[in-house]
């Protein structure tokens, strides 16, 4: 790791430096369950406004048509299922989703061989089940800050640190593989 840092800035080289602070076991295993707990969490809290507003706008959630029901399920059952698929693979990669508290191996298996961010992509499922649930897209608006605010933090830290970290690794990884959505069409 560190031949590759000290060719990169000063201040990616200091946010390794402190990532690279030793954690004890459980000091992983905490923030592996923590942190998707607040994850979601602040996504919900955001989305909040979504439904207050919505109700006094006089929409009616979806809870009398199965079908509406049904298809919110489906979303919010594979955004847990893949969001929680991330968060094994990064314990199985001896890191947790957190970027203080990195894996130390790059993880490219899984989700993450169809898309560099399947973690948001989960969440972003979560929320359009959480839209159709309530009957009300305000709501995905709304839940949006956290997952983006997220995205941008990736883009303008957290893919430099990978590269410092990782070097011609994740530039291959990232030029073969997209951002945000899949490419289904390869």
């Amino acid at each position: 790791m560190g031949t590759q840092v000290q060719n990169e800035g000063s201040t990616i080289r200091q946010y390794i430096r402190w990532q690279d602070r030793k954690y004890n076991k459980w000091g992983r295993v905490l923030a592996i369950m923590i942190t998707p707990v607040l994850f979601i969490g602040l996504i919900l809290i955001t989305a909040a406004p979504g439904y207050i507003i919505s109700r006094n706008l006089g929409v009616k959630p979806a809870f009398v048509d199965p079908i509406q029901i049904a298809s919110a399920c489906v979303f919010l059952v594979a955004g847990l299922l893949l969001y929680l698929w991330t968060i094994m693979l990064f314990a199985k990669a001896l890191g947790t989703q957190v970027p203080l508290v990195p894996t130390l191996k790059l993880v490219t298996k899984g989700p993450y061989a169809v898309t560099r961010n399947p973690m948001v992509t989960g969440a972003i499922l979560i929320l359009i089940g959480l839209s159709i649930l309530s009957n009300a897209w305000i709501v995905f608006f709304s839940g949006m800050v956290v997952p983006g605010m997220y995205l941008l933090y990736i883009k303008l830290v957290e893919e430099e640190e990978l590269l410092a970290r990782f070097g011609h690794e994740y530039r291959s990884y990232k030029q073969r593989t997209p951002f945000l959505i899949p490419n289904i069409c390869k």
